[in-house]
C-alpha cells in the first residue's frame, strides 16, 4: 500500500472516530448538547460585539458635547455593549453546568458501551487473553475524555467563532496582520497535536507493564490480600514495585513531552516578536493620522482578545486528541460481541423444558485456546433424561471444563455435545443457558442483599415472577420463589437471622455483612433453584456443590436431593464421593476419558479406581474423627 493510501487511511479512520464520538456525545443529551453550542457561539461573538461598541463609544467622545446625533449614536452603543454584557454573563452561568451535566451523561454513555461490550461476548476466551484485559486497561485511560471532549470542543467553538471575529477587526490595520497574529499559535497547535498522538502512541506501547503497575496498586486496597501484605510487611515492597514499573513504562512519554517542551519554546519566541509588530503599525498610523482613534482601540481590543484568544485555542487540539485516544479502544470493546465473538450464537430455539433422551458427550476433546495441552481427549458420557450422573475425578481431570463446554463458554476441539440429539451449537445461545441451572465451583459471592444474590437466577431473564410478600425486616418484596428455594437449599434459618432479612447487604464493603462458606454456599444453591424454578430448566449442573458444608447441612442436602433434582436431567460434580451417592450413576474421568461408569456399589464391588479413591477418602475422614 501506498504512502498516500495508508495517509488516507488514517485521516478516514480518525474522522470516523470523531463522528462516532460526537453522535454519542449528541445522543447522550440533545438538549444539554444544543444548550452547550449556543452558550459557546454567544460566548464568542459577545466579546467582538463589546470591542466594537466601546471602540465606537471611544471615538464617539469628543463630540458628545456639542452633537445630539452623536449622543443618539453614543446611547445606541452604549445599549449594544450593555446587552452583549449581559449576553455574555448568562452564557458564561449557565455554561459550566451545561458541560458538566453534558460530561456525566457521556460519561453514564461510555460505561454503558464498556458494560454491554463485554458482557456481550458470549464465550470466555477473550476474558482469559491479556488483548482484552490490555484493551480495558487502556481504555480506563479515557475516563477523563467526557469532561475534556465536552470542554475542549466547546472551548474550540467558542475560541474559533470569538477569534474570527477579532481577526476581521484586527484587519482593519491590514490583511497581514491575520497570518502574522496566527502563524504562532497554528504552529504550536500543530506541535502539541502531533506530540499528543505520539504520547498515546508510546503509552498504547507500554500497556501491559502499566497494567501491571496498576495490579500492585489495586492489590494494596484489596481485602483479599490484605492479610499477608501485613503478614509479610508487603507495603513498601508493593509500593516501590509499583513505582519502578510505572516509572520505566512512562520514560518514552515524558521524554517526548521534554522534546515538545523544547520545541514549543522556539516557537513562543518567534511569536511574541511577530504579535509585536502589528501594535507598533498600528500606533505609527494614529501618530500619523492615517488611523482613527476609534480603528485604534478597536484594533487594539482585538488584537488583545485575538492573542488571548490563541493563547487557549493552541493546546485545545492536542488535548482533545489525547483525550480522545483511548476511546477507540472503547468502542474497540463495544464491538467485539459482532466483530469477534468467537461463539456462534446459533438460530434454533433453545431445548424443550423437558428433555426426552437426554445429554450425550460424544468424542469431546477439548484444550483451552493458546494452549499445548488437551484437557480432555475423547470423552463419551449418556445422562438419560431425568437421571443424575455424577462426575469424578481428581483435579485438573476436567470435571470443570466439561461444564464450561456445557454452557457454550467454549467449543469442543473435536467431537460434540447433544441435548435430545441437537447439537448444542445449533441452538440459540441465550435461550439454551436459560435451559441450564449451574452452581459453579467458584460461584459469585454478590455484594448485594440476600435477596439479589438469590434473585440474580432469574433477572436475566425478565425479572421476578408475579406474588410478592413484604420481608419482616425490612418492609421490601420479597417473592415466594425466593423462599421456596431458600428453604429447600438450607439457607432460610440464617436468611432470617440477618440483621434486615432478606434485604440485609452481604458485604462488609458496602456496610453489610458476611457469611460463612457454607452460608454462601447454600445460598448459591438457592439461586440454582430459583433460576430451575423460574426458568423451567431441564438440565441441573452442580459443580462441587457441598464442598463449604458441614456434615449434617450436607445430610440434610442428601435427603432432599431427590427433590431437588426431580425432573431435571442432573451433572453433579463432587470431590467428596459420600455426595455422589446421591447419584443414578457415577462417571470417573482420568487422562481426559472416562474410565469407569456404574451405581456407587457396582463400583466399589468391582475394586476400581472409583473403588479406590472412595476407600481412600473414607480413610482420610475416620483419621479426622477420631484426631478429634
Amino acid at each position: 500500500m501506498s504512502a498516500s493510501g495508508s495517509s488516507r487511511e488514517v485521516v478516514d479512520g480518525r474522522a470516523r472516530l470523531l463522528y462516532r464520538a460526537l453522535s454519542l456525545l449528541f445522543r447522550a443529551s440533545p438538549i444539554a448538547c444544543a444548550g452547550a453550542v449556543l452558550t459557546a457561539l454567544l460566548q464568542g461573538i459577545a466579546p467582538n460585539v463589546i470591542t466594537l461598541a466601546g471602540a465606537r463609544l471611544i471615538g464617539l467622545a469628543p463630540a458628545l458635547a456639542r452633537s445630539s446625533g452623536a449622543r443618539t449614536a453614543a446611547i445606541v452603543a452604549l445599549s449594544t455593549l450593555a446587552a452583549a454584557l449581559v449576553v455574555e454573563r448568562t452564557a458564561a452561568t449557565l455554561a459550566p453546568v451545561t458541560f458538566s451535566y453534558l460530561s456525566f451523561r457521556f460519561s453514564a454513555a461510555l460505561d454503558r458501551l464498556r458494560i454491554t461490550g463485554c458482557c456481550d461476548l458470549p464465550g470466555l476466551e477473550h476474558f482469559e487473553s491479556p488483548v482484552l484485559a490490555d484493551r480495558i486497561e487502556s481504555a480506563g485511560w479515557s475516563k477523563s475524555a467526557p469532561a475534556t471532549v465536552v470542554s475542549r470542543s466547546i472551548t474550540l467553538l467558542r475560541r474559533i467563532t470569538m477569534l474570527l471575529g477579532s481577526l476581521l477587526i484586527a484587519a482593519r490595520l491590514g490583511w497581514w496582520v491575520v497570518p502574522a497574529v496566527s502563524v504562532g499559535a497554528v504552529a504550536v497547535a500543530v506541535n502539541d497535536w502531533r506530540h499528543a498522538g505520539r504520547h498515546a502512541s508510546l503509552q498504547r506501547r507500554e500497556t501491559g507493564r502499566l497494567r501491571f503497575a496498576a495490579y500492585h496498586r489495586e492489590l494494596a486496597a484489596d481485602p483479599r490480600y490484605a492479610r499477608e501484605i501485613r503478614l509479610f510487611s508487603l507495603g513498601r515492597w508493593l509500593a516501590e514495585r509499583q513505582q519502578r514499573f510505572w516509572s520505566e513504562a512512562m520514560a518514552p512519554v515524558f521524554a517526548d513531552m521534554r522534546r515538545q517542551l523544547r520545541e514549543n519554546g522556539v516557537i513562543n519566541g518567534v511569536r511574541v516578536a511577530a504579535l509585536l509588530v502589528p501594535l507598533v503599525v498600528a500606533m505609527a498610523r494614529l501618530r500619523g493620522g492615517s488611523l482613527s482613534t476609534e480603528d485604534f482601540t478597536a484594533v487594539l481590543l482585538a488584537l488583545r482578545t485575538a492573542s488571548n484568544g490563541l493563547f487557549t485555542l493552541e493546546g485545545a487540539p492536542g488535548q482533545l486528541r489525547l483525550a480522545t485516544a483511548f476511546l477507540p479502544e472503547v468502542f474497540t470493546i463495544a464491538d467485539l460481541p459482532r466483530r469477534d465473538p468467537r461463539l456462534r450464537a446459533g438460530g434454533r430455539p433453545g431445548p424443550p423444558p423437558a428433555l426426552q433422551r437426554g445429554i450425550r458427550f460424544e468424542g469431546v476433546v477439548f484444550a483451552y485456546p493458546g494452549t499445548a495441552r488437551t484437557i480432555l481427549e475423547g470423552v463419551d458420557l449418556l445422562i438419560p433424561a431425568g437421571t443424575s450422573v455424577a462426575l469424578v475425578g481428581e483435579n485438573g481431570a476436567g470435571k470443570s471444563t466439561l461444564v464450561k463446554l456445557m454452557c457454550r463458554f467454549y467449543e469442543p476441539t473435536d467431537g460434540r455435545i447433544t441435548l435430545d440429539g441437537v447439537d448444542i451449537r445449533e441452538f440459540d445461545l441465550s435461550e439454551l443457558r436459560q435451559r441450564i441451572a449451574v452452581i459453579f465451583q467458584e460461584f459469585t459471592r454478590w455484594p448485594m442483599s440476600a435477596a439479589d444474590n438469590v434473585a440474580v437466577g432469574w433477572a436475566g431473564f425478565g425479572g421476578p415472577p408475579d406474588g410478592h410478600r413484604t420481608d419482616r425486616a425490612s418492609g421490601r418484596p420479597v417473592a415466594p420463589p425466593l423462599e421456596h428455594a431458600a428453604a429447600l437449599a438450607g439457607a432460610g434459618p440464617f436468611i432470617d437471622a440477618l440483621p434486615d432479612g432478606w434485604d440485609t447487604v452481604l458485604s462488609r464493603e458496602f456496610g453489610g455483612v458476611d457469611l460463612s462458606g457454607g452460608q454462601w454456599q447454600r445460598l448459591a444453591l438457592a439461586r440454582l433453584l430459583v433460576a430451575r424454578e423460574a426458568r423451567a430448566t431441564p438440565v441441573l449442573i452442580l459443580d462441587e456443590p457441598t464442598a463449604a458444608l458441614d456434615v449434617e447441612v450436607e445430610a440434610h442436602l442428601y435427603r432432599r436431593f431427590e427433590e431437588l433434582t426431580r425432573g431435571a436431567t442432573t451433572l453433579l460434580i463432587s470431590h467428596r464421593l459420600s455426595t455422589v451417592r446421591m447419584a443414578t450413576c457415577v462417571a470417573v474421568l482420568a487422562e481426559g476419558r472416562i474410565v469407569e461408569l456404574g451405581r456407587h456399589d457396582d463400583l466399589i464391588a468391582s475394586g476400581g479406581r472409583y473403588a479406590e479413591l472412595f476407600h481412600l477418602q473414607a480413610r482420610r475422614f475416620v483419621e479426622r474423627r477420631a484426631d478429634a
